[in-house]
This record gives structure tokens, C-alpha cells and sequence, in this order.
């Protein structure tokens, strides 16, 4: 999102009544952000007051097959800190049959001090793992019902990522270490029904179309209001490790939230030859192999 995602950072300013729905594609990448606390810059509030603050960092945070950025600048937090979220500027409503995405790339730098460290089971739920990644309902900074809650379990050697539908289902994790210090692409999908809203994660699966399969899955029964926010969230020292945060995306089909650029092929060698006459005969010689472009 260059000011939340751009359209989010507009929306806001002309105030949407919330009844609208919100205009996606929306991406944000910190791009012209001052170093420093991240509230007040670009549409960014604070949900609740800690220390320290939620900081906009040098580094871009970049994944083979997405655009490169150069603008220097990402949003970090650390465990025990404060939570920032953004708003829509107006609301997506829970519709039956659609859904709504985010994505985001992260890099965890210093892992949690948690209590089960080495973790031999992060879909047990354990007691010192939270949420640090959320939608919430309306677009208020002091909301307080989270969807899509993304989970996060740490070792020394790693992480791993789980996903929550809301307060009232317990979460489910991708078993699967992630590694520490490397951007990590995450996309989170909010499915409604009619009557089970569901929730998933899909993890560094840069591609150009959905996958089949998420990598993990949460449901649960309960209603779901028009969805206006996200929010960033930092629980205590035990809980979230420090998570640098860059290209921020939200929208309504994976193609908005998964900017997937194709690999140039590499254009086919051609040969070239001449065929000079020798008593007569044509005879091909080879001047070389070049490539195209």
C-alpha cells in the first residue's frame, strides 16, 4: 500500500460513510514514510498504547516473483508494543459465496522468549503463541472483532504460522518452519457463507492463481459484519517476536493481493551460416550462435 494501500490512505480522507464498500485493489509499501513511529503517517492509528512503538524501519522486504521495491522503508513491531491498524475508509460486506484477501511479506529477526521453546507442537495451541495479523469489523480504530487472526509459534531455529476464524475456534497451523531473517510471503483469505464463515492461509505460494489447497484452515458459526480494517498486532516478550512487515495488499480475488510477475523465458539460440560455392558445391559454414534480444 503506498499510503495504505493507496486507495485505503484516499478513502479515508474523504471520509466514506461505512455503509460504502471499500474500492480494491489496495497496496501498501511505506514508500515516502518517515523513519519513526508509523501512527498519524499515511492513514496508520493506533488500536492501544504500548512500548514500544509500532516503527516505520530502513529495508525493503522483496520475494522472487513480485516487483522489486527500492524504497527503503518497512513497518516493524516487537512483542509487547503497540498495535497500529488501517482502515478501508469504508467496508466490504459479508457476503455469501465471496471473500476477502490480504497478503503481506514478513521477516522475523529475534524470536519470542515463549516458553515451550524448542516447540515440538504448534497446533496445540499453546499457551505463549498469539495473533499478530488481523481483519476487524468496521473501520474504527478501537474495534474489537477480529477475523482471519494469523498465529505465530517461534523457535530458535524458526517459525511457524497458524490461522484463527475469530475468538471462538481454536487455531490451526501450517507445520511447516519458516526460517528467521527471510521474507516470507503470507496471504490470508476470509470466506463467508451462509452459515460457516472460513478462514486460511496460504504461505509463499507466489503464483499466478489460487492455490486448491490452503495450508491451513479455521471455521466457525459465528456472523461476521462488513469487514473495514486490518490491524497489526503486538502481544507480550513471550508471545510476538519481532516481524518486519512490507508490500501490504488487500482485495477481493487473489490476483489483487498476489502481484505474481511471470519469468521472462530466455529467447532461443539462432544460428546463423553462409554457403559459400566451392567447385560448385554449396557448402554451409557456421558464423556463430548468438541470442536473441
Amino acid at each position: 500500500m503506498k499510503n495504505l494501500f493507496a486507495p485505503l490512505a484516499a478513502l479515508a480522507v474523504v471520509a466514506l460513510a461505512s455503509s460504502a464498500q471499500a474500492q480494491f485493489p489496495a497496496t501498501q509499501t511505506f514508500s515516502g514514510f518517515t523513519i519513526g513511529d508509523v501512527a498519524g503517517q499515511g492513514s496508520w492509528t493506533q488500536s492501544a498504547a504500548a512500548s514500544p512503538n509500532a516503527q516505520v524501519v530502513a529495508g525493503d522486504l522483496n520475494i522472487s516473483g513480485f516487483t522489486a521495491l527500492s524504497d527503503d522503508r518497512a513497518l516493524e513491531i516487537v512483542g509487547g508494543g503497540q498495535d497500529v491498524g488501517i482502515s478501508f475508509g469504508s467496508t466490504v460486506p459479508a457476503t455469501d459465496g465471496t471473500a476477502l484477501y490480504a497478503s503481506f511479506l514478513m521477516s522475523v529477526s529475534s524470536p519470542a522468549a515463549e516458553a515451550d521453546v524448542p516447540d515440538t507442537n504448534p497446533a496445540a495451541s499453546n499457551t505463549d503463541d498469539d495473533y499478530f495479523f488481523h481483519f476487524t469489523e468496521g473501520t474504527a480504530a478501537g474495534g474489537t472483532n477480529f477475523r482471519s487472526r494469523v498465529f505465530i509459534d517461534n523457535n530458535a531455529n524458526g517459525f511457524y504460522l497458524g490461522i484463527r476464524n475469530s475468538s471462538g475456534d481454536p487455531g490451526t497451523y501450517f507445520t511447516t518452519l519458516q526460517p528467521l531473517n527471510t521474507p516470507t510471503l503470507v496471504v490470508v483469505k476470509l470466506a463467508f457463507g451462509a452459515s460457516i464463515d472460513e478462514s486460511s492461509i496460504f504461505v509463499n505460494r507466489v503464483q499466478a492463481t489460487e492455490p486448491v489447497t490452503a495450508d491451513a484452515v479455521a471455521t466457525d458459526a459465528l456472523a461476521t459484519a462488513a469487514i473495514g480494517r486490518i490491524g497489526i498486532r503486538a502481544d507480550s516478550a513471550l508471545e510476538t517476536p519481532r516481524i518486519k512487515f512490507d508490500q501490504i495488499r488487500v482485495g477481493t480475488s487473489w490476483a489483487d493481493v498476489v502481484p505474481f510477475v511471470a519469468p521472462t523465458a530466455p529467447e532461443a539460440d539462432v544460428t546463423f551460416a553462409a554457403a559459400p560455392v566451392v567447385d560448385g558445391t554449396a557448402t554451409a559454414v557456421s558464423l556463430g550462435t548468438f541470442t536473441q534480444g
